[in-house]
């Protein structure tokens, strides 16, 4: 049995930032979200102890990035107009 090594949340940017971007977006202003659960040491000073949500929003689109730190396009919303 192979243990899964954990990737802390910055590494998990990181990993995906070399995936998503190269040197022709250097100057552009991109967004990351990390939602961590509220139960997080890190809400306490502590480091993380979740697995967050990581979402990067930048100028080719929106992507999520996973537990090994891979970046895939994430769906986007539907909204219903009533």
């Amino acid at each position: 049995m192979v243990a899964e090594i954990k990737m802390g949340y910055q590494e998990r940017i990181d990993s995906a930032s070399r995936q998503v971007f190269d040197d022709k977006w250097r100057g552009n202003v991109s967004v990351v979200s990390v939602q961590h659960d509220d139960w997080c040491a890190i809400y306490k000073g502590r480091p993380c102890n979740c697995d967050p949500d990581i979402t990067m929003n930048t100028p080719t689109g929106r992507f999520m990035v996973d537990r090994r730190g891979r970046a895939s396009i994430a769906n986007k919303e539907v909204r219903v107009s009533e």
